[in-house]
């Protein structure tokens, strides 16, 4: 059975607790379960959190993002101390969402008493906190360890339920390659037509500023891909994607041409690029799937994600679950 969760975090902050309201709503069915609640403080978390993105960003250098070292800093952490810190990382998550805290105990019971281990779910977490939506939720065994299907997906406030996205076997796919400063590009390329040997796909390769937008505006697209370097800002309140080996441009730049497109009918945005919550941030108001990559990852693993979720959705999975199926596998490789 397929379900939506849709966790409303309100307002507050770690050292306080958050207000949050809790909405399970089933497709084909006429109501919803709806319950308020609060997260207890956690005023160490993002600390830890912190620790674990410095050590992790230093230890792989084949990312998609450009790096700016740090004079002095220290970049030669190993394998070991990277999961020693997601271990830490890990326990600090689900001691938090494990909590005893009642008012949000109660909002787990509400969850395990209406979702089905063989449910097919969208967990939703709506918030506007950026702190909030770079957290591992998937990390929290409650979830992860009883629902094989489910998936964490991150929304702003004005996000309402929707209907499963429709893809037809014919679809039209704007791809952009940009930058291959130390990544190889011509494996998504190789993947995208291997994958969806049906759509018609333009592929832009290393384009300037001008052609992209001529691109945008002169036609009708379902989908829209970018793969090569990205970065965000630190607040995440806006990204960066590098579309050549000379020009950066913010998607505020192209805004115009991108609602267009949203208005004529895209249904999904994917960016196989590195720490892309500032682009998903600078997307939301177009209403539209978005998938990007939150944190910095190897070359091989954003082409590994790209070949198992094109190949999912292509036979027909429902978004959220092409995405599970794909980084569960993903999390297999990487071992």
């Amino acid at each position: 059975m397929r379900k939506q969760v849709i966790l409303t975090i309100v307002e507050g902050n770690f050292e306080q607790g958050f207000s949050v309201i809790i909405r399970i709503w089933q497709y084909g069915a006429l109501h919803e379960t709806q319950l308020s609640g609060r997260l207890p403080p956690a005023p160490n978390l993002l600390q830890i959190f912190n620790s674990f993105r410095s050590v992790y960003n230093q230890w792989q250098s084949t990312y998609r993002i450009k790096i700016v070292p740090i004079p002095g800093q220290v970049t030669n952490f190993s394998y070991r101390e990277v999961a020693s810190s997601g271990f830490v990382l890990a326990n600090s998550l689900n001691e938090w969402l494990n909590s005893d805290y009642q008012e949000w105990k109660k909002i787990r019971e509400e969850l395990l008493g209406n979702l089905s281990e063989d449910d097919e779910i969208e967990f939703i977490i709506q918030t506007q906190d950026i702190q909030l939506r770079q957290l591992p939720w998937h990390l929290w065994n409650l979830i992860s360890e009883r629902f094989v299907n489910a998936e964490f997906i991150f929304s702003s406030l004005k996000y309402k339920p929707s209907l499963p996205l429709a893809h037809n076997n014919k679809v039209r796919i704007l791809a952009i390659l940009g930058d291959t400063t130390n990544i190889e590009l011509e494996q998504d390329k190789a993947i995208l037509q291997e994958q969806l040997s049906d759509a018609e796909i333009d592929f832009l390769v290393q384009p300037n500023r001008q052609l992209l937008n001529e691109r945008l505006w002169e036609q009708q697209w379902d989908i829209l891909f970018f793969a090569g370097h990205s970065t965000s800002e630190a607040d995440g309140s806006t990204g960066q994607i590098f579309i050549n080996q000379d020009d950066s441009l913010s998607l505020k730049e192209i805004g115009n041409a991108l609602r267009r497109v949203a208005h004529k009918g895209l249904q999904l945005a994917i960016f196989n690029s590195c720490d892309g919550l500032g682009l998903a941030q600078e997307l939301a108001d177009l209403n539209i799937p978005i998938i990007v990559m939150r944190m910095p990852v190897p070359d091989v693993v954003a082409q590994k994600f790209l070949q198992h979720f094109l190949k999912a959705f292509a036979s027909g999975n429902p978004l959220h679950l092409a995405v599970s199926r794909s980084t569960g596998k993903i999390a297999r490789f990487g071992k």
